[in-house]
């Protein structure tokens, strides 16, 4: 989160930084940057790739994790800006895979579901794609956080439980 701050901090124009309520373990080392549109692997893996933006990328960790156990190599893509995004870098880091899943605390068009199917598609890349988030037509509930993210599908468990029956 630092480096998103210090980034703001020097940024002449307006800047959008969406927060958590939740403290949240780091995902990076103090050595990050962060540079806008760039994607970040945060694992390798050629059976299938996790996309996740925001504090959702912590439910794909570990669910890649998961998959790790069961013996299913999944990368995990972080993208911490979705306008700029570097697509050319999204598409080379998704193309190895089977399969893609995204995950976002959002509604399931407009954000990063929706950047990713346009990426594969405008690529003429036939990859199965989920998408999960909050479906279309639905709000978030106010609820607990591990509630929500199990009703609607993209805690780690059920991302783990998808991935194994899309590879």
């Amino acid at each position: 989160m630092s480096a998103d701050i210090d980034y703001a901090i020097g940024y002449q124009g307006p800047v959008y930084i969406r927060l958590d309520g939740k403290a949240l373990p780091e995902l990076h080392d103090e050595s990050y940057r962060f540079v806008p549109g760039a994607i970040v692997t945060l694992r390798e893996g050629d059976d299938i790739a996790l996309v996740a933006t925001g504090s959702t990328v912590h439910e794909i960790v570990d669910a890649a994790q998961m998959l790790a156990d069961a013996g299913i190599q999944a990368k995990v893509v972080s993208v911490p800006s979705l306008r700029p995004c570097d697509t050319a870098a999204l598409l080379a880091a998704l193309k190895p895979c089977k399969a893609v899943i995204t995950v976002e605390e959002h509604n399931v068009n407009g954000g990063v579901g929706s950047l990713v199917a346009e990426v594969l598609a405008e690529a003429g890349v036939g990859i199965p794609l989920k998408r999960l988030g909050i479906p279309d037509g639905e709000y978030a509930a106010a609820a607990d956080r591990g509630w929500l993210r199990k009703h609607h599908g993209f805690d780690a468990a059920s991302v783990a439980e998808l991935a194994q029956k899309m590879r």
